[in-house]
């Protein structure tokens, strides 16, 4: 895993300065890979590439050029199946190679195939493959969105790295804010849209590629995940195969298959020639994990405050197995200490508190492995969300009238019950958003300064993914939805940025084409069950785990934000971070104090609601602030301590 930078045109004609450009924007995304530095300079192009080394230690040097120099490649990632790609092309084309790396399969994968080959690879990945005759550029991302990929023009110059921070060195980017993701990320916690944070950066999304030849960049779509939520009468697979494929309802004969299929994909995700562990949770989808993987060291993140802390479970689960469980205790100080680290690798304002134990997490993981297994997904392709419950009570709460159903979310607005209750009284294409739905369009309207100005509606954002998969169920509907936005904008991005920034490998083997194949043909009922969310997986579970733990409620690692505010010390951060300049520009500055005075005296639970705008103005602080912050010094929050 590593990442990478690119820019083409701009008018630079000396080689050497283009070697220079690009070496400043590695140095920005270093901790993606401090193993080893390449460069890639011609007439039109500059590639450099930061690595860090997991397969193949002694070769698989990047930007890696074919024998006859024509194609260059640089790479973020894993091919899972490079193996069995590799047999292919010995056989096919007779084709010889010189390493034992992934990065040496998916060069000539692509030099044979062009872009057929993206329907080929079993992995995680981000990459710039250059034709040098043809003077043209194709980059792609994973079907899943797990490697990230940015891109834009600024003054005739089109560039790409696989962090924003990288175009800040870049003499020709103009580093400004677009204001007008604000509605949006205070509603969904994130960026949700190509659009970033950042004018004039755009965000390649999951399953797309891109096209750059004659000063020109043109997207394309290549994987579709909501395609497999459909009725099964399309009975679509990604692999195809002419077979027609049905949603199946016996969960004995789905038990068997997806077992087999998670067991594979452990089994291809542990190839690795660095020393590999496991997150673990308290949950299902990390002990399944560890269970199959069996890693000589596991690793987890509590806070031992107000009983937000899981650990219990993770060392009986670690000891169980095997593993040597290696804990991080976090508490308020590391927490805020920590935040505007976060923000900064994040590159775009993130308001997921779990990223902040990510982060703490990983760096203490860092110290003993190379690489990480974790259980992302799993909850997006076998229904695991609480939320995702709702389509079987919405029938039953419809049935009072409209004006009892307001009145009773009106009563409890501001939690998750109020906001639950909300859902339920909307048609669920307009209300539900995804997973984390801060606050409403007209909440978030309210919040912000009367000059700032942008798209509000969320379902001008979830109505394409709803058409795609027009004829499903709701609960389709929504794992749809939450596949295209959720999943890669979110939970992925944070997997990403945080593991990344402590240079550390971190992979999923949930999202794996074979595990999709089979998560794809489950009827609702192997999903969701009266109050028995992820069915299908925790009757695997059981096999492995026993029963007890198959059938725990989903928690993550969670953070007692709420509480911790409500005490004298840190609710003073927020305050004074609500009376800056910063704020006023931003927000309603005095409506966020009026809403943590509320928090604090226990008249509401705004925790979110403030969490959100606070890790905003620590973003802004990071990125716009005096002294903008480097990767070099990171320190304390900009806000106080």
């Amino acid at each position: 895993m590593c990442g990478f930078v690119g820019f083409v045109g701009g008018q630079y004609s000396d080689k050497e300065q283009k070697r220079r450009i690009a070496g400043a924007m590695i140095d920005r995304i270093r901790h993606r890979g401090p193993d080893e530095e390449g460069i890639y300079t011609d007439e039109s192009i500059a590639l450099g590439f930061a690595r860090l080394k997991i397969m193949d230690l002694k070769n698989g040097s990047q930007p890696m050029i074919s024998e006859d120099g024509r194609y260059v490649l640089c790479f973020n990632g894993e091919i899972y199946n490079f193996k069995e790609l590799r047999e292919g092309l010995k056989k096919d084309f007779g084709e010889s190679f010189s390493t034992e790396c992934d990065t040496e399969v998916l060069l000539k994968m692509l030099v044979r195939y062009g872009k057929g080959a993206l329907k080929m690879l079993r992995g995680m990945y981000a990459f710039v493959f250059y034709d040098k005759r043809e003077g043209c550029i194709l980059a792609a991302r994973d079907p899943f969105g797990i490697k990230p990929l940015y891109y834009g023009s600024f003054d005739g110059c089109f560039m790409l790295a696989s962090e924003i921070k990288a175009f800040l060195a870049h003499p020709k980017f103009v580093k400004e804010l677009d204001a007008s993701v604000l509605p949006y990320y205070l509603q969904f916690q994130y960026v949700p849209t190509e659009r970033t944070a950042f004018k004039g950066v755009f965000r390649l999304r999951a399953g797309h590629m891109l096209v750059y030849e004659n000063g020109r960049a043109e997207i394309e779509r290549y994987f579709e995940p909501p395609k497999y939520l459909r009725s099964c009468v399309e009975g679509y697979s990604f692999f195809g195969k002419g077979k027609r494929k049905h949603y199946s309802s016996d969960l004995g004969a789905v038990k068997r298959e997806l077992s087999e299929a998670i067991e594979d994909s452990v089994t291809h995700h542990k190839v690795a020639d660095v020393p590999m562990g496991a997150f673990l949770s308290g949950g299902v989808d990390s002990g399944l994990i560890l269970q199959l993987a069996r890693p000589q060291k596991a690793f987890t993140v509590g806070f031992t405050d107000h009983g937000f802390d899981e650990r219990a479970f993770a060392i009986k689960r670690a000891a169980e197995v095997g593993s040597e469980l290696f804990t991080v205790e976090a508490d308020a100080d590391d927490f805020f200490g920590a935040l505007s680290s976060v923000q900064y690798h994040s590159d775009e304002p993130y308001a997921n508190l779990s990223a902040v134990p990510l982060y703490l997490l990983a760096r203490k993981t860092k110290e003993q492995v190379g690489a990480v297994l974790s259980g992302e997904g799993a909850d997006e392709l076998f229904g695991g969300y609480e939320w995702y419950r709702e389509p079987f009570l919405h029938k039953a709460y419809r049935i009072l009238p409209k004006v009892i159903r307001k009145a009773v979310a009106k009563a409890f607005n501001g939690g998750r019950v109020g906001q639950a209750l909300r859902r339920l009284s909307e048609d669920t294409e307009r209300s539900f958003i995804g997973q984390a739905r801060i606050m409403t369009e007209e909440e978030a309207m309210e919040l912000l300064a009367p000059g700032i100005k942008g798209e509000s509606e969320p379902y001008l954002l979830s109505r394409p993914v709803y058409k795609r998969s027009a004829g499903a169920s709701l609960l389709r509907k929504k794992i749809a939805l939450d596949t295209e936005l959720w999943l890669p904008f979110d939970i992925l991005n944070k997997a990403d940025k945080m593991t990344m920034a402590a240079s550390l490998e971190l992979r999923v083997p949930y999202l794996d084409l074979t595990v999709l194949d089979v998560a794809q043909r489950c009827s609702d009922k192997l999903l969701i069950r009266g109050r028995i969310t992820k069915r299908i997986l925790r009757a695997v579970a059981r096999e492995h785990l026993g029963k007890e733990s198959a059938m725990r409620i989903k928690k993550g690692f969670p953070v007692p934000f709420r509480e911790w505010i409500r005490s004298k010390r840190y609710a003073a951060l927020l305050y004074k971070a609500f009376d800056t300049d910063a704020c006023k520009t931003f927000f309603n500055a005095d409506m966020l104090k009026s809403m943590l005075d509320d928090h604090v005296k226990g008249r509401a639970n705004n925790a979110r609601r403030l969490y959100t705008a606070y890790a905003f103005l620590v973003w802004y602080g990071v990125y716009f602030g005096k002294g903008e912050m480097r990767r070099e010094k990171i320190s304390a929050d900009n806000f106080g301590s």
